[in-house]
């Protein structure tokens, strides 16, 4: 499997119940479901199924 954003720095965009939650950090991979692992800034590692992502530069 290739990860096209893996090292990038991201910001993903999620929708809960009508309020938006942003999470920035760095792509470090996926997981064995085809799910996101982004290292946040915080240095914790989240696993995001769905969200608008956004390449930052």
């Amino acid at each position: 499997m290739m990860d096209a954003l893996s090292g990038l720095r991201l910001r993903v965009t999620q929708d809960y119940n009508n309020e938006e939650k942003v999470i920035t950090g760095i792509a470090c991979g996926v997981d064995t479901h085809g799910c996101l692992q982004l290292r946040q800034d915080s240095g914790k590692i989240s696993t995001l199924f769905t969200g608008r992502i956004d390449v930052i530069y």
